[in-house]
């Protein structure tokens, strides 16, 4: 688990989405908890209901309730 969670601090600053017991959510992740907790800011709501614990732009989500975490593929350019 703990080198799952320091992968996961690689991807600070990156847009992920991450599938939950509750819905899914897209945003770009700004920190990681210890516990597996995720804050992601500027999110927005794929599907579920998902409520923000804080100022309607920033999101966290509890280690616990994650199922799933997608990160985007940044598109090559043509040529390379």
């Amino acid at each position: 688990m703990l080198n799952l969670i320091k992968y996961i601090e690689g991807l600070i600053g990156k847009e992920i989405i991450v599938k939950t017991r509750f819905g899914v959510i897209k945003g770009i992740l700004r920190e990681v908890g210890h516990n597996g907790a995720l804050l992601l800011e500027d999110y927005e709501k794929i599907s579920g209901n998902i409520e923000s614990e804080f100022d309607g732009k920033t999101v966290l989500i509890r280690g616990d309730n994650i199922v799933a975490i997608m990160i985007g593929m940044e598109e090559s350019q043509e040529g390379d």
